[in-house]
């Protein structure tokens, strides 16, 4: 009990303090990427403050030479936490539109050329597409969660295959991660924030420039399987 009453103000007032700071040293420093720095500062505070600890495991499967695409599990809020506090490279997010209107922390998205989605339009979701591929090509790697949504209970949901099409367009390399144990931390749709362990494996990459799928749909089950064998 005591810990809800101290930890959600302490996120609360870490957001803020890192959002504006990054939008200030985005206009002051532009080329030197501090808003990737800020996020990263705020997360393992904010990690830090709830006393909730992560390994993380693979980190040799990083392709080292170029931006790759990473496809994520995704259990709860928490995920986005501890990606941005430790995976060890700089990258870009896709988001859904309403993240970009949360207080503080969208000012922070748009600032650090976070990417937007509206699944409703179609069109709008190609163009989304479209302004990734443009992103990669800048040497950016990108985060994307093919669920599109919180799993309720830890299992792989479907995938979407819009991250996929992006990743055979480029012949970027698609990197499958598992996150294990953010959902005991908070779930979804519950608002108690509980102390726990995390676990992030890095699974080998699928490497689209030097082997090239049969199908769309195969690129999809190796790496959902990817994820799924190091789920717990």
């Amino acid at each position: 009990m005591i810990r809800q009453l101290y930890i959600w103000p302490v996120v609360g007032l870490l957001t803020l303090f890192w959002s504006v700071i990054s939008v200030v040293a985005s206009f002051l420093f532009p080329k030197r990427g501090y808003p990737h720095r800020c996020a990263r500062r705020w997360a393992r505070m904010i990690l830090a403050a709830n006393g909730s600890k992560v390994q993380f495991f693979g980190g040799d499967n990083l392709v080292k030479d170029r931006p790759q695409i990473f496809f994520c599990n995704h259990q709860s809020w928490v995920d986005i936490v501890v990606l941005t506090g430790y995976l060890p490279t700089s990258f870009k997010w896709i988001s859904t539109k309403g993240v970009f209107h949360v207080p503080f922390l969208g000012w922070h998205m748009k600032r650090a050329g976070y990417i937007s989605v509206e699944r409703t339009s179609f069109r709008k979701a190609a163009k989304a597409l479209d302004t990734a591929l443009e992103v990669i090509k800048q040497g950016h790697s990108l985060i994307i969660f093919p669920e599109g949504t919180r799993s309720p209970d830890g299992n792989l949901l479907p995938f979407k295959r819009g991250g996929f099409v992006l990743a055979l367009r480029g012949r970027f390399a698609v990197v499958p991660v598992t996150i294990s144990g953010t959902r005991k931390i908070l779930s979804k749709g519950s608002l108690r924030i509980n102390k726990g362990e995390v676990k992030v494996f890095i699974s080998p990459a699928i490497d689209l420039e030097k082997e090239k799928p049969a199908s769309l749909g195969q690129l999809v089950e190796r790496t959902r399987s990817s994820i799924s064998a190091n789920l717990s």
